[in-house]
């Protein structure tokens, strides 16, 4: 028995795939119609059920070209009149922003999920900041929720009247599936394996892993490996830079990959230096594995380590501060390994209580009933 149509907007199919995958299947074995506007990629295949409809959107992620802005949000438009759907999420900057204009516009209920303040608002105050909150004032008026990620993103929202009268929620992000059955870290034998995973990105802090992976090089039983897709644009790290760190032997670089699992299970370290995040999916995956993390002192890192307790916290973009921090660590794993243990087990417990996979399905399963 269909029960309506739910429409979920995202930037790309890789999002919808990584972070809302099992939300979607959720929603179609409930009975709903489940209709997905992304920017077309590979990952759309994921997507074969029947009861789901894709649709691909002109969208350049970071573009900033006003007439491929105009198209996307026209593009949006004319699927939401003719999907009609009962209620629309919103995921992502854009989405967030042209969705929202577009379901206020033809009167559709919609949730907005603020999945992460961005380089948008990383960055120094500027023009583009300012249009980008004010375009958010305009678009997020008439949502009848707006779901954020992190508390510190909520409270900044609120500060510069983005959010106003709007019904509120932390919802974080998509969560982890706790496997109970795990007892203990990966103790370190010979070698010591720090892993960082990311899009290469330069507001995710990799300048700041190869800096410190230099540092250590001389130290043949520290091995520093870099996972993540790059792109030959002025957002990520520079080319060259990369090159020189995988012919010099500071790292190893892998590309990205989907099999994150196969590399996470023999990392000793997992190092997240980022600037900020909504809530840090690989930060996630590690507590869940029971690795040591090494993370930045920023919103959506502190909600998981929440202090030294609970993991290594480091100054964000301060490869000095990161160094000093890899250091205590080994320090700590040398002399008192049981320390590491403890904090190890600390965020263990405190994802399992507060960042279920299951109890943020079910959020969207009460969500669609309610609406």
């Amino acid at each position: 028995m269909n029960k309506g149509r739910i429409t979920l907007v995202s930037n790309n199919y890789w999002t919808l795939y990584k972070f809302r995958y099992d939300v979607i299947q959720m929603l179609v074995n409930e009975g709903y119609s489940i209709n997905l506007i992304a920017k077309k990629d590979s990952y759309h295949k994921h997507f074969s059920d029947e009861n789901i409809k894709k649709h691909f959107l002109p969208l350049q992620e970071r573009g900033k070209n006003i007439f491929n802005e105009i198209k996307a949000f026209l593009a949006i438009h004319k699927l939401h009149k003719e999907i009609n759907p009962e209620i629309v999420f919103n995921f992502t900057l854009k989405p967030n922003i042209y969705s929202s204009i577009s379901t206020r516009i033809l009167g559709i209920k919609t949730i907005s999920m603020i999945t992460g303040l961005g380089h948008v608002f990383i960055q120094s105050n500027n023009f583009l900041k300012y249009a980008v909150i004010n375009m958010l004032r305009i678009s997020l008026k008439k949502s009848n929720e707006i779901w954020f990620t992190n508390k510190f993103d909520r409270e900044y929202f609120r500060q510069q009247k983005i959010v106003t009268n709007q019904k509120t929620f932390i919802v974080p992000g998509a969560g982890i599936k706790i496997n109970n059955k795990l007892r203990s870290r990966n103790h370190i034998d010979r070698k010591c394996s720090f892993i960082m995973i990311s899009r290469l990105l330069k507001e995710k802090g990799v300048g700041e892993f190869l800096s410190a992976a230099k540092y250590f090089k001389s130290d043949t039983s520290k091995d520093f490996i870099l996972i993540g897709a790059h792109l030959d644009d002025n957002h990520h790290i520079s080319k060259k830079i990369l090159n020189k760190s995988i012919e010099d032997k500071v790292i190893s670089y892998h590309p990205y990959t989907d099999d994150v699992d196969s590399f996470l299970k023999k990392a000793h370290c997992i190092i997240h230096p980022s600037y900020r995040e909504g809530v840090s999916t690989v930060l996630l995956e590690a507590v869940s594995l029971k690795i040591p993390i090494i993370t930045t002192k920023v919103p959506g890192c502190i909600d998981i380590v929440l202090n030294e307790g609970y993991g290594f916290l480091c100054e964000a973009s301060d490869s000095k501060s990161l160094i000093k921090k890899i250091i205590e660590f080994i320090d700590a794993n040398d002399k008192n390994p049981e320390s590491i243990d403890l904090k190890v087990n600390k965020v263990f417990e405190h994802v399992s209580e507060n960042f279920n996979r299951e109890s943020i399905i079910e959020r969207f399963k009460l969500t669609a009933k309610q609406h």
